[in-house]
């Protein structure tokens, strides 16, 4: 499962923002991935400032907003969210991800207006199913013998009997 940190700003004793996206799950039954996303002000020393400030963040078309103020030091966690996000028919997925942090502070002498990043993010591919060709090779008045084909190596085989409502494994 994807783990990625997109880190932005200038590293070191300025403050700056990290964007954690991790796959917490994959739901290969529904085409889908569940990602949590965290976006992070990271600051090395004390920042002093009481004003409002904005940040937001943009995963997969959706975005996220905050509001708040910045002062203090250490991680101050701004957004926490989880997204399912469906994948392509081939199973794969890459997510385009961009975060913002408005900072507008005078930091050793230089103005630091806004922190931003962006990136893409390919999640884990999600397997498809095999294609299954059957055959009735005999039936009575209470079984029915089917011969099976697939183009694929099959761990399992699910099948219905009353057009989809229900599966047997």
């Amino acid at each position: 499962m994807v783990n990625e940190t997109l880190t932005f700003g200038r590293v070191g004793s300025r403050p700056y923002g990290q964007l954690i996206i991790n796959e917490t799950s994959v739901l290969p039954e529904l085409n889908q991935s569940v990602i949590s996303i965290q976006l992070v002000l990271k600051r090395p020393y004390n920042i002093e400032s009481t004003a409002t400030k904005t940040a937001t963040c943009t995963i997969n078309r959706t975005t996220y907003d905050w509001v708040g103020t910045i002062g203090g030091r250490g991680d101050k966690v701004l957004i926490t969210k989880t997204q399912v996000v469906p994948h392509n028919d081939d199973g794969s997925k890459t997510i385009l991800v961009s975060a913002a942090i408005t900072l507008e502070i005078t930091w050793s002498g230089i103005w630091v207006g806004s922190i931003q990043g962006s990136d893409a993010i390919t999640l884990t591919k999600i397997p498809r199913t095999a294609l299954v060709t059957q055959t009735l090779a005999d039936k009575t008045e209470t079984s029915l013998t089917i011969n099976w084909s697939t183009n694929e190596i099959v761990d399992r085989l699910w099948y219905s009997s009353d057009n989809g409502s229900t599966w047997t494994r």
